[in-house]
């Protein structure tokens, strides 16, 4: 048995999960990146913390919305996050990520250091458009909106960082008036006023 299935190195309480129909939907996936992560849950602890970090990994490693949905498939039935919670919980953990917050959902920091988060921000960017295009409604563009405030007016977050961000997320994201007056004012190299 090659090293890296599934059956290796899992947890005693796990078996009756992994050989669920659930788990058996990723573990045989045609496709190979849901095939990678299924490995990776079956070796996990299958706390809800792991299950909720690995979700998000899927969109940190920069693989696409239809990966994770299919993923999800496999999860446990009391899971309660779907995959808009998934997306902008994803979406927090880089704005956490670039204010030096500690990562609090099973995900490792060091780990997280080494991808490129601006272009992972534009990735789950990206995948924003197609989820609500495919009739997602459980997270709102308000949302992205606030986050993206509360970024814009973080001082502990460089200003260049904070504007690439925001122009980044002006080509996927409606802004309303204060979002795009934020934006206007880092360009000035104006201080922004949390208020």
């Amino acid at each position: 048995m090659e090293p890296d299935e599934p059956e290796n190195n899992i947890p005693d309480e796990w078996w009756n999960y992994i050989w669920s129909p659930r788990f058996l939907q990723m573990k045989n996936s045609s496709n190979p990146e849901v095939k990678k992560y299924a490995y990776r849950l079956a070796k996990s602890d299958g706390s809800f913390d792991t299950l909720l970090g690995m979700g998000c990994m899927v969109l940190l490693e920069k693989s696409s919305l239809n990966v994770l949905e299919e993923l999800l498939k496999g999860y446990p039935e009391d899971f309660s996050q779907n995959l808009g919670d998934l997306l902008i919980e994803a979406f927090r953990i880089i704005l956490d990520f670039w204010r030096g917050s500690e990562l609090q959902i099973g995900i490792d920091y060091d780990e997280v250091c080494e991808y490129d988060m601006m272009a992972v921000f534009e990735h789950i960017l990206t995948q924003v458009p197609i989820y609500y295009q495919n009739g997602g409604n459980s997270v709102t563009n308000e949302e992205f909106l606030h986050e993206l405030w509360i970024l814009g007016t973080d001082v502990v977050v460089p200003d260049e960082t904070r504007i690439k961000a925001l122009e980044l997320a002006e080509k996927y994201l409606t802004f309303d008036k204060r979002v795009k007056e934020m934006l206007e004012t880092l360009r000035r190299g104006e201080v922004v006023s949390s208020e």
